[in-house]
């Protein structure tokens, strides 16, 4: 079987946890014995390729060529990446009589709603926009033949919209895999720095921008503690500015912030494990966060909120990890984490990590896509 991935661009996965998910599905299906081929129609500038992955570049604009394309490449199935492609190949697909399976990353129009409750106006997206992105997913949800999502809760509402079963759970990393792979690469992290904190995501995700500006300016200030705040990702130097103004304004002497840029797999995850809190202040999002993931499969310690734990569950440690969205409790959670029992907190983490890995992990994703692919 030859499956077409489709997507707006190409990937790059140390640079965003999309580009991850949608190499790890790619290197799934091929670990299955599917053929592939990744399609794309716009340009990405931190794209790149990998030599294990046929790459086509298809800016076609008109329903005839994308059926020429179809046709040309004998595609038997096609996963579809994000609205935007969805938008763009779904119709033609369905002409050419290919079944789609819809690949989401989070439901979008939920995730820009809710950006709303917490967005300046200047930042606000436009009401008739989230209502044509609401519109445009419940479309690509009806027509396709299966849908992933990566948490229960995005699937029961597609189920439920549509009024069938076809929507379907896959956690959308291989994280057991990268455990494993990277146990023993060297602690990067300065050991004199003192207390450890660590952000991971870029600032072109709205949420990252929000949560890392909040935690400047509502949890800093109640925070009595001396450490070192890593910021790992891609954050501009007109945002930079703008966040260490705010830090500047809201912190005590030995409160560091420190932007590390976008770094490889390998130092991430050594990253991960030398710092001593995970922190995922975000007021708003959608669907599973990696870096929360991550955390939680390397059992780190970890602050979130309810919207940082969306899709995972959590069930026995919110006592240890989960706090208000206000600066105060979350910063008194810091506190609280820090002078409390870590080894018995690191005990709870470690018998958390093994139930979540055994479900990200390649074998539970292979039987899901199998799954998927069984409604074609």
């Amino acid at each position: 079987m030859k499956i077409g991935l489709f997507e707006a661009g190409l990937p790059n996965s140390d640079h965003d946890a999309g580009s991850a998910a949608i190499v790890e599905l790619c290197a799934l299906v091929q670990e299955m014995g599917h053929g592939l081929e990744y399609l794309y129609t716009g340009e990405n500038p931190w794209g790149r390729t990998s030599d294990n992955i046929i790459y086509s570049h298809v800016p076609v604009t008109d329903n005839a060529a994308k059926l020429r394309v179809l046709q040309e490449k004998n595609i038997d199935v096609a996963i579809i990446s994000r609205p935007g492609p969805a938008a763009q190949w779904l119709h033609s697909c369905k002409l050419a009589n290919i079944p789609v399976i819809y690949f989401g990353h989070d439901i979008h129009h939920l995730r820009l709603a809710l950006g709303n409750k917490f967005l300046p106006a200047s930042k606000q997206v436009a009401t008739r926009d989230i209502n044509a992105m609401r519109l445009l997913e419940h479309n690509i949800w009806q027509q396709s033949a299966a849908v992933i999502y990566p948490s229960a809760q995005e699937c029961n509402i597609v189920n439920a919209y549509c009024n069938k079963n076809h929507a379907l759970e896959m956690p959308i990393y291989d994280l057991s895999a990268a455990c494993e792979k990277y146990k023993n690469t060297p602690v990067n992290i300065k050991q004199e720095a003192g207390t450890k904190l660590l952000f991971v995501g870029g600032a072109h995700h709205t949420p990252n921008h929000d949560g890392v500006m909040w935690f400047a300016s509502e949890v800093l200030p109640n925070l009595h503690i001396d450490f070192t705040l890593y910021i790992v990702g891609d954050w501009p130097e007109i945002i930079r500015t703008e966040i260490i103004k705010s830090w500047n304004a809201n912190s005590k002497a030995k409160q560091v912030l420190e932007f590390c840029g976008v770094v490889p797999i390998e130092s991430l995850y050594n990253m991960y494990r030398s710092t001593d809190i995970v922190i995922a202040p975000l007021r708003y999002g959608a669907g599973v966060k990696r870096k929360v993931a991550e955390a939680l499969a390397l059992g780190r310690p970890l602050i979130g909120t309810e919207i940082s734990f969306e899709g995972i569950n959590i069930n026995g440690l919110e006592p240890y990890i989960l706090s208000e969205t206000n600066g105060t409790a979350y910063a008194n959670k810091i506190a609280e984490m820090l002078a409390g029992d870590m080894d018995k907190l690191l005990q709870e983490l470690a018998g958390f990590s093994e139930v979540l890995l055994a479900k990200y992990s390649n074998n539970y994703r292979k039987k899901v896509l199998e799954r998927a692919l069984g409604l074609l």
